[in-house]
């Protein structure tokens, strides 16, 4: 049986958090470099960095009773042999 820890999924989110972060910071910077700050560009980077705030507090809100060092089953074999009329095995 192949079992890993469940903090390792949020470590792939906190990557993709920090890639998704990197990536909004070289928007604003492209915004300011070219001069294109005008109200509507400044309006829809402020309503998506609001979008992306409450996306971080729902996720803190909904994570936060979870306890991370819980085991996931990635494999178990005993459900292939018992499919194909194994004996199963505990």
């Amino acid at each position: 049986m192949l079992v890993i820890p469940l903090y390792f999924i949020l470590l792939a989110y906190l990557l993709f958090l920090a890639v998704f972060a990197i990536l909004m910071f070289v928007n604003f910077g492209h915004i300011t470099r070219t001069g294109s700050i005008t109200f509507v560009s400044v309006a829809f980077s402020f309503f998506i960095c609001a979008l992306i705030v409450l996306v971080f507090l729902g996720t803190w809100f909904f994570l936060q009773g979870i306890d991370w060092s819980t085991p996931i089953s990635i494999l178990d074999i005993g459900w292939i042999q018992n499919l194909f009329g194994g004996q199963p095995s505990y």
